[in-house]
């Protein structure tokens, strides 16, 4: 894995000769360039059965960056963890599909019920 500088794009960090796994239109701190390798091949699986706190895993359904396999697997690896795909979004669903990001934040932060909500003052 490598970063380069792609005409037109920016900073691009990408396995070599594979498809870009980050891209920066500014020049990432050298700090970033040096830890993202070791990020990017972290595992977090062996722990995330381990994981007590409630988990909301959502996902565009036409995310470039993170199959949407890989969403789910991640959802699954995770106790009791609620998986939703947001049907056409990208990879920030925020950006492109508010709304319904905004509606599945709210039934999941409702679904914890009030106990919860005060006690994490939402």
């Amino acid at each position: 894995m490598a970063w380069e500088i792609v005409t037109g794009v920016g900073w691009v960090f990408r396995r070599v000769a594979g498809a870009a796994l980050v891209v920066s239109p500014e020049e990432p701190s050298i700090e970033l360039q040096a830890i993202m390798p070791a990020l990017w091949a972290y595992d977090a699986s062996p722990w995330l059965g381990t994981t007590s706190a409630p988990t909301l895993v959502l996902c565009g359904t036409a995310d470039p960056v993170v199959p949407l396999r890989q969403a789910e697997t991640l959802a699954a690896l995770i106790p009791n963890a609620r998986f939703v795909a947001i049907n056409g979004a990208g990879h920030i669903p925020l950006t492109d599909h508010r709304d319904e990001v905004e509606g599945e934040v709210r039934a999941f932060l409702q679904s914890l019920g009030d106990e919860f909500a005060r006690q994490h003052d939402y």
